[in-house]
């Protein structure tokens, strides 16, 4: 199966175990993500363009939460080559 395919799969399952207090599945899920290593689901193309739309919304007052949420969830190696 294609990594990030396995990857987009496997986030939510991890997310909604944790919630609901599934631990084994929660451990499960979260050993399963450290062995494909760093995946980007989304093309770097994408998460460059999204890091400039956030970096253009901090001009905004109102969208400072939001784009400061936004810009922590790009990786890391993409945010600095964006910027």
């Amino acid at each position: 199966m294609n990594p990030k395919i396995k990857k987009a799969i496997i986030l939510p399952i991890r997310e909604i175990a944790y919630r609901f207090g599934f631990m084994h599945i929660f451990y499960w899920a979260d050993k399963r993500i450290f062995e494909l290593g760093n995946i980007f689901i989304m093309p770097a193309w994408w998460y460059i363009g999204l890091f400039h739309v956030c970096m253009w919304a901090l001009k905004f007052r109102y969208a400072h939460h939001a784009a400061d949420v936004v810009i922590h969830h790009i990786p890391f190696s993409l945010r600095v080559r964006a910027s």
